[in-house]
């Protein structure tokens, strides 16, 4: 898999028998790209988004995430931000989010909203599938 395309769908956009559509904001190219493969093989649409602010743009685009994966640290706009006009926006104000995060437990924000979980670095694959069928199902 390249760079490009990691950073666009990765896999099984829109076909039968896609479980979800789920947007990776990550920085991280071998996060990201780990993320993507370990989504793509539960059957997941997958779209990896490496830049904040590029990450804000496909929020608005089709297909519409079913669910977000967040990370909370990148360079340019801080993961709260993107938190906050996935919030705003109409379409996306029920859509869950599994913030995936280097942070410590102490200094993640309290958001005090049930579509909302947070896992902290390293983190399992088995973790975080499981972690995100919860916020799915919902």
């Amino acid at each position: 898999m390249t760079l490009f395309e990691a950073c666009a769908y990765v896999g099984r956009e829109n076909q039968t028998g896609t479980r979800a559509n789920i947007l990776v904001i990550e920085d991280h190219v071998d996060t990201g790209i780990w993320l993507g493969r370990a989504l793509q093989d539960q059957d997941f649409a997958v779209r990896w988004e490496r830049r904040p602010e590029h990450a804000l743009l496909a929020l608005g685009e089709d297909p519409r995430p079913d669910a977000v994966l967040l990370d909370l640290l990148m360079p340019g706009l801080h993961g709260s931000f993107i938190y906050e006009r996935i919030r705003e926006n109409q379409a996306l104000t029920d859509t869950p989010i599994l913030v995936v995060t280097a942070m410590a437990d102490e200094d993640l924000p309290v958001w005090n909203d049930p579509r909302v979980r947070f896992l902290t670095k390293p983190v399992s694959r088995q973790a975080i599938l499981e972690s995100l069928d919860t916020l799915l199902q919902a």
